[in-house]
């Protein structure tokens, strides 16, 4: 009603935006036309907090532009500096690009802020799934669980969250995701030397050392020239012996475009 009587209030704009975000339950025409809110919102109003939040997180969860996203995410930080949503929302980017030790930095600050939110429980739940470390992810969505209110929008994507780990561990998938994670020796997020984002370090044996060469002995290793092979998400790999598409979910609690968020 508030939009309708006045269509050009960008605070209306962040609000319709930002409920259109944690309702739309993965539609996609609801969701381009939140972005297109959110958009607008952005432009009209440099000082939005809401706006610059939820196209931010938008654009994390539609897989859109992250450098994009990190800039709107860092403005939202500098209009609510008490606010946990901006450094959960750029720990989400970290763990898209596979900076484990970014993802902790800014989950471990969120946490210091508000130990009672749910979103950084949440986000370190993700980054366990998306490395395949499904056994890992459940105990912490169970934490983000218990800091939810029932009904609420943060619980409804907790429980998406709990229902695509319960999907993989049914269908035996989380354990062949563990098998593959220990097969290419993946470190746990915080563990030991990082690598490149995307890569996975292979060592050729010598041929007819100890060891075993041969075809056998390099089909072991996986090598190839140059020592590296690109390696797919581990949750991506796993996903296709999932036959029901995991459920989609809304983004976090509602904020308020006046008053800064505690999630």
């Amino acid at each position: 009603e508030a939009r309708r009587l006045d269509p050009q209030n960008t605070l209306h704009m962040a609000r319709l935006g930002a409920l259109m975000v944690e309702t739309a339950g993965g539609d996609a025409a609801v969701l381009d036309e939140a972005q297109k809110l959110l958009e607008e919102a952005v432009i009209a109003d440099k000082k939005n907090y809401a706006a610059h939040l939820f196209l931010g997180r938008l654009l994390v969860d539609r897989g859109g532009d992250l450098e994009r996203a990190d800039w709107l995410l860092r403005n939202a930080a500098k209009l609510s500096e008490r606010s946990v949503a901006p450094s959960v929302e750029r720990a989400r980017i970290a763990a898209r690009k596979q900076l484990w030790p970014e993802v902790e930095s800014q989950l471990e600050r969120a946490q210091k802020m508000d130990p009672n939110d749910y979103n950084p429980y949440f986000a370190r739940g993700e980054m366990f799934e998306l490395r395949g470390l499904i056994f890992n992810a459940v105990p912490e969505f169970q934490k983000a669980l218990e800091r939810t209110q029932e009904g609420s929008a943060g619980r409804l994507r907790v429980d998406a969250a709990i229902d695509r780990c319960t999907q993989l561990i049914a269908s035996g998938a989380a354990q062949e995701m563990a098998k593959l994670v220990d097969a290419v020796d993946i470190p746990a997020p915080g563990a030991g030397p990082q690598r490149n984002p995307g890569t996975t370090t292979k060592r050729r044996r010598r041929r007819g050392g100890k060891g075993g060469g041969g075809a056998e002995g390099e089909a072991a290793e996986g090598a190839v020239e140059g020592g590296e092979v690109a390696a797919e998400p581990v949750a991506e790999v796993a996903a296709a012996e999932v036959e029901s598409a995991p459920v989609e979910a809304s983004t976090a609690e509602a904020v308020s475009a006046e008053a800064a968020p505690d999630a």
